[in-house]
């Protein structure tokens, strides 16, 4: 099932003007109240729909095709929380894990296109990249936090390399390896929209029940 966002009823409609001798202003200003009531009414279905598909957590929003699509959520759960992703159809993701038990991850790609993965990462105490590494960062608000963009070319590609969290996320960094500037231009807005969705639980861990 899938729901579309009619932008039509948005757009300003050719209404009957309060006073215009053509159609008598008590008539102009019906028509106008009427066309009021309309525009409410749909606002409101949108913001009902809405908030039901937020409140699922299976919808993400394309907004190159104004529609919502089913996602599946992807989670993992590892010694110092949980991390939780969700993923639209055609989007594939693989668990990440490594020998030390404080680093862990889910990479997510498109089809089978491995080689343009993306992947967000535990890593406990993560320092970050040190100074004088010739980084530039652009600050941003992803996943309902700040956090910080850093790319070594100085954005010249428009891809940044790295994503820092600066709040309660600041242990998860986010790697970007994609170096194809006509496969990120497609697909930047689903990666980001896909990364916004993340959410991090630091009081549910692997060692619960």
């Amino acid at each position: 099932m899938r729901f579309v966002f009619d932008q039509s009823a948005n757009r300003n409609q050719p209404g009957r003007v309060a006073g215009d001798d053509r159609n008598g202003g008590r008539l102009g200003r019906q028509g106008d109240g009427s066309m009021k009531k309309r525009l409410y009414r749909w606002r409101f279905f949108l913001a009902v729909v809405v908030v039901i598909l937020a409140g699922a957590g299976i919808w993400i929003f394309q907004k190159k095709s104004r529609t919502f699509v089913p996602a599946t959520e992807v989670s993992l759960k590892g010694p110092y929380g949980t991390l939780t992703l969700q993923l639209p159809e055609e989007w594939n993701y693989e668990i990440q894990t490594e020998e030390q038990d404080t680093v862990y991850g889910i990479s997510f790609y498109r089809g089978e296109d491995k080689e343009n993965e993306v992947l967000v990462k535990y890593e406990k105490d993560y320092p970050g990249e040190t100074c004088g590494t010739g980084l530039e960062e652009k600050k941003i608000r992803l996943a309902g936090e700040k956090a910080l963009e850093e790319s070594r070319d100085g954005f010249a590609s428009g891809i940044w390399e790295e994503i820092v969290f600066l709040g309660e996320k600041s242990d998860i960094h986010i790697i970007n390896p994609c170096g194809e500037s006509a496969w990120w231009k497609e697909n930047e807005k689903q990666v980001m929209q896909i990364l916004d969705t993340l959410q991090y639980d630091p009081e549910t861990t692997a060692d619960e029940c």
